[in-house]
């Protein structure tokens, strides 16, 4: 018999399938399921249970962001929208570590125009992150300057924000 990382995977990989065919509903449902199962017979251990809770945490901000381009209302985009960005926001509070996969994803969510003084300052963080890969790139390799300022801007409302922001951001 499959043992439970075996069972997890296969709850998990078929709610991935009922979003990757466009069920929306069904994938909530499917992953709804996995986190109550994760948490009555997946191992207790720490590690064991930060990964599983990290791989839900992305897909719930795949189907929200599934939802949110799905959807015909722009206040319930909004919405969805929104709630996708709060999952990765509040999975890279949780895990540092995995800071660089989320921001890839959530940085192209924000769009070019959001106005950083409404941001989290781990958004902002994240603007800054992306400006300092197009720092670090080879002398030969273009730059992508509006990515760069808007870096620039990010820190800029850092630095305004002072106390405000976490000293560990700053």
């Amino acid at each position: 018999p499959p043992n439970p990382a075996q069972q997890w995977e296969a709850r998990y990989f078929s709610a991935m399938c009922d979003l990757l065919s466009g069920n929306l509903a069904a994938a909530q449902t499917s992953l709804d399921d996995v986190k109550q199962w994760q948490a009555a017979h997946l191992a207790k251990d720490q590690s064991t249970q930060n990964g599983a809770s990290a791989a839900t945490s992305m897909l719930q901000y795949r189907i929200d962001s599934a939802v949110a381009d799905a959807a015909t209302d722009p206040a319930a985009k909004k919405r969805a929208a929104d709630q996708a960005v709060a999952v990765l926001t509040d999975l890279v509070k949780r895990r540092p570590d995995l800071q660089a996969i989320i921001f890839q994803q959530l940085m192209p969510r924000l769009g070019p125009d959001v106005d950083l003084k409404t941001l989290d300052p781990l958004l902002l963080q994240g603007f800054i992150a992306r400006a300092d890969e197009q720092r670090r790139r080879p002398e030969n390799e273009a730059v992508d300057l509006p990515v760069l300022q808007r870096g620039v801007d990010a820190a800029r409302e850092m630095l305004r924000r002072g106390s405000a922001v976490d000293p560990g951001l700053r």
